[in-house]
């Protein structure tokens, strides 16, 4: 939608341009050029008055109706492109959605079945249970997310910021999370102020942000990876990094990949992912006033990904 707007914005501001300019030619042309060719065939005065302001008139006319229909034309097919990319992001968010409910909804099925018709044995039953009470808190969990997700684009969603010390918020979660790093036997590194660092921030969201961000680390990092996560300001502005040295993103996931269900299917089929946490965070950080990107210009590490934000109330 912004590229929508971006674009009928400088569709106006060029038809605007080429109508003034051609309003000072035509009125430029009219009070020197023509009169000065025809004064010793009229009445200048009468001539001027009538015949040749009626020409600049019907050529402003003209030249109005002629950039009108171009803008028209123009936004037009904007509109419909956007439309049409609207459209077709929504199939494929429909269907990766089924694809994402369907894998997990066959497993309840059939395990249920084959409850249900006695062909499991009897020392099997609790662990068939267990996984079919996994699979059914795995599909809440993505509805859940796709219903937080679809929230955040409705008018009724707001934003309540507090002061909130964004040090403590990232030594908090780092804290929470520190036994999966040692499970994947990572080495953890984090650069953060001393001090305190207030900012104004919704704490309920941005520690989401935090926690998916630490979560897509682990998750899609191998064993030995190292990780840091870091803080810095400057002049009334928060940068927040979480760097690994894993395998790098490919450049054509990088444009897309705080789109929904883009982590691929063989993530979130064998690593429990969502495909959600990266779109859920970018819209956050939007919802802030901030910038979210993958750097891989870091020292000592493949990647990272960087959150901007600026101080307000």
């Amino acid at each position: 939608m912004n590229r929508l707007k971006q674009s009928i914005v400088y569709h106006y501001m060029f038809v605007s341009a080429v109508l003034v300019m051609s309003s000072v030619y035509v009125w430029g042309t009219y009070k020197w050029i023509i009169p000065w060719s025809f004064d010793h065939m009229f009445d200048r005065a009468i001539f001027n008055e009538l015949f040749l302001g009626g020409i600049a008139w019907i050529t402003q006319i003209i030249l109005f109706t002629s950039c009108a229909y171009w803008f028209y034309q123009k936004v037009s097919k904007d509109i419909e492109e956007e439309k049409n990319h609207r459209l077709k992001e929504q199939n494929q968010l429909f269907a990766n959605i089924a694809h994402d409910l369907k894998n997990p909804m066959t497993t309840v099925v059939g395990l249920s079945r084959a409850l249900e018709e006695d062909i499991i044995a009897e020392e099997k039953r609790k662990s068939t249970v267990h996984i079919i009470t996994e699979k059914a808190q795995h599909m809440d969990k993505i509805i859940n997310l796709m219903f937080q997700y679809a929230k955040m684009d409705t008018n009724s969603y707001k934003l309540h910021k507090s002061e909130i010390d964004v040090v403590r918020l990232l030594k908090e979660f780092a804290a929470q999370r520190y036994h999966e790093f040692e499970e994947k036997e990572m080495e953890l590194d984090i650069q953060v102020p001393d001090s305190p660092v207030i900012f104004c921030l919704n704490r309920l969201e941005m520690a989401r942000v935090i926690n998916n961000l630490i979560t897509n680390a682990i998750r899609h990092n191998e064993k030995g990876t190292r990780v840091q996560i870091g803080l810095t300001t400057d002049a009334g502005h928060l940068k927040v990094w979480i760097s690994d040295s894993g395998q790098s993103i490919p450049k054509n996931m990088q444009q897309t990949i705080f789109e929904p269900f883009i982590c691929g299917d063989e993530s979130r089929n064998t690593k429990g992912g969502s495909g959600l946490g990266l779109a859920i965070t970018k819209k956050i950080v939007e919802k802030h006033g901030g910038e979210i990107w993958i750097d891989e210009q870091v020292s000592g590490y493949t990647k990272a990904f960087v959150l901007t934000l600026r101080n307000s109330t």
